[in-house]
Formats: C-alpha cells, sequence, structure tokens
C-alpha cells in the first residue's frame, strides 16, 4: 500500500496530546517510550499492527484507555474487514445456492436414469400382476423375465447377489445370521435370504448428501429383532436341524 493510500489520523492524534498538554510527536514519543515510527503507523490508522505493550504505554501516556485507541485510529481496518467479510458471506451463499442446484441436478439425473431402466418394467407389471390375481394357476416362472429390470439396475448401481436360495454354505458368523437351530463355524447352513455385496458401501455413499435420520432408516432395516424377522420351514429334505440364515 502506498503512503498516500493510508488514512490519515493526525488530527485525532493531535486532540488526544492536547488534552494531556503535549505539543510534539518527539514529546509523546519521549514520554510515552515510543518511537516516532510507530506513531506514524498509529496515525496511519495501522493500530492493529502495534503490540499490545506500545499501545498500553500510549494509553498511559495520552490518559485514555486502549480500546478508545483501537477505535479511533482502527475505523479504517474495521470498516474494510467489514466489507470483507459481507463479501465473503455473499460467496458462501452463493456457493450454497450453487450446491443446491447441483444436489436438486443430481437426483433428477438420478432418477431419469433409473427411470429409464425401468421403463419396462412399470409398464409391464401391473398387468403381469393383475394376471396373477385373476389367474392363481399362473406359472410364477412366466413373471420371472419381468424382474430383469431391477436386476439390471442393481447391477448398474455396482450390488451383486451372495450366494443364492437354497445353497449351501459354511457357516461363517461374520457374513451369515442364523434364522433359528444353531451351527458351529465351519458346518453347513442352507441359505433362506441372500444378502447384495456392495449394499453398506452403498448406504456409507448415500449418507453424504441424505440426512443422518434417511440414513437410519435405511440401514436399520436388517437389525430387525429376532420376532420379527421372516422364519420360513426347513424342508424336508435338509438336515435335521438345519439352520436357516441370511447374510446381512
Amino acid at each position: 500500500m502506498n503512503q498516500s493510500s493510508y488514512p490519515d489520523y493526525t488530527h485525532l492524534l493531535r486532540q488526544f496530546m492536547q488534552g494531556v498538554g503535549v505539543s510534539s510527536f518527539r514529546q509523546l514519543s519521549r514520554i510515552s517510550g515510543i518511537s516516532e515510527r510507530q506513531l506514524k503507523r498509529l496515525r496511519q490508522g495501522l493500530v492493529l499492527q502495534m503490540r499490545v505493550g506500545e499501545l498500553q504505554k500510549l494509553s498511559e501516556a495520552l490518559q485514555v484507555p486502549v480500546s478508545q485507541l483501537l477505535t479511533t485510529f482502527s475505523v479504517g481496518e474495521i470498516t474494510s474487514h467489514d466489507e470483507e467479510l459481507a463479501a465473503l458471506r455473499q460467496e458462501y451463499q452463493r456457493l450454497q445456492q450453487q450446491l443446491e442446484k447441483q444436489r436438486e441436478k443430481l437426483e433428477q439425473e438420478f432418477q431419469l436414469s433409473s427411470l429409464q431402466v425401468l421403463e419396462s418394467w412399470l409398464l409391464q407389471w401391473p398387468t403381469a400382476a393383475a394376471a396373477a390375481q385373476n389367474n392363481p394357476q399362473l406359472p410364477a416362472q412366466r413373471l420371472l423375465p419381468l424382474v430383469k429390470p431391477v436386476e439390471q439396475l442393481l447391477e448398474k448401481w455396482g450390488l451383486e447377489v451372495i450366494a443364492s436360495v437354497g445353497e449351501e454354505v459354511p457357516y461363517h458368523p461374520q457374513w451369515h445370521q442364523l434364522m433359528e437351530g444353531t451351527a458351529e463355524p465351519g458346518e453347513s447352513v442352507k441359505v433362506r435370504y441372500v444378502g447384495w455385496a456392495g449394499l453398506i458401501e452403498k448406504f456409507i455413499s448415500i449418507s453424504n448428501t441424505l440426512t443422518h435420520s434417511r440414513f437410519h432408516a435405511l440401514t436399520s432395516f436388517p437389525q430387525l429383532p429376532a420376532s420379527e424377522r421372516p422364519r420360513v420351514p426347513a424342508s424336508s429334505s435338509s438336515p435335521a436341524p438345519s439352520p436357516l440364515l441370511y447374510h446381512p
């Protein structure tokens, strides 16, 4: 900053000096123990760059509180800081609005891409469901192709089914949850409800954009009490006892 660009508070300092009978800056420097160079900084409105000890000495020499010196000789800096703060607030609001628009755009793109994958299912599933209700003898196998778009969407999201229903696997407490009965690690058990690889990672990713309450609602369903979890009777071909499990 050029010398000419500094504010000039010389007249304000002279008013304080007159109040205590000091006629020159040299005399004030001698009385206060502050160099004339520091006094010049004060006259330029740079009081915030002075040391606390210097301000205390000047306060005693001029018989005015330090707070008054700060208020009087930093008006320009305070104004500058206020302007900077206002600019920062305005920029923050602009960025906040921009992020909100981006969030809405991403949500719309997500909905659009999902609907494009599910379009055929949305058109055909209600008709198939109505046909199944009107004809209980309709083979369920005919409905399986209609679920393909849903499977494609899950695959697009990076979710992969773990094991398959009816498959017998070695029991692993970390990956399997018994539905009934008991089993030791490594014992053969039959899968009744499958899980999905990548599901937890997907929840964590979603949580970055959703509220905590929505995330909790999404992730709490695998933790249902045992009494509320679906229980499927073991088939006659299952070993006795045959623990029922699913991959969480």
